[in-house]
């Protein structure tokens, strides 16, 4: 991420530079930030091992990894970073390419999605990511709309007080 002049942004907390994987501009200067985040060494262990106590360890260690994943990207708080007149959601997507670990730590702990949506990350994998991004850019899309039936209700409000207004001066001049 850069400033007006193109200079790198430093994390404030950090000091570190702000580099997302992805950033995609939806229209009207809309933002989603996605960054991909995958430890894959406790799923491996877990995929190559026969002992089931130590499955437990590494699923046990898989969701730590996600969790340490999504605690830092939060804290890397991306949106604050993008500069006017681009404007970003409050979340961060936090991809994760292999869809199997994923379901594994989100099976391992089903909190481990909605832990990670309170620090305003959206975790993400294969499967999902697109329809997670169709379904922001819906939601824009109506906020948008209902941002533009405001505007018109106002106009429309305005436009009658006005005719009102006229219809009293055109009444006394007609009176006079």
């Amino acid at each position: 991420l850069t400033d007006a002049q193109g200079h790198v942004l430093l994390n404030d907390e950090s000091g570190r530079r702000m580099i997302p994987d992805v950033i995609l501009h939806y229209p009207k200067n809309e933002d989603v930030i996605v960054d991909s985040k995958m430890s894959i060494e406790a799923y491996y262990e877990y995929v190559n091992c026969e002992n089931e106590a130590l499955k437990k360890k590494y699923a046990d260690d898989l969701v730590k990894s996600v969790r340490t994943q999504f605690t830092n990207l939060a804290k890397k708080d991306y949106s604050s970073y993008v500069q006017a007149p681009r404007k970003s959601i409050d979340f961060v997507v936090m991809f994760v390419p292999n869809e199997s670990a994923l379901q594994l730590a989100l099976t391992a702990d089903s909190k481990l999605w909605y832990d990670a949506f309170d620090h305003k990350v959206l975790i993400a994998g294969e499967l999902n990511l697109m329809a997670i991004l169709r379904i922001i850019q819906i939601v824009w899309r109506q906020y948008q709309q209902a941002e533009n039936q405001q505007r018109v209700f106002h106009i429309a409000e305005e436009l009658l007080d006005r005719l009102g207004d006229f219809l009293k001066r055109y009444q006394k001049l007609g009176d006079a």
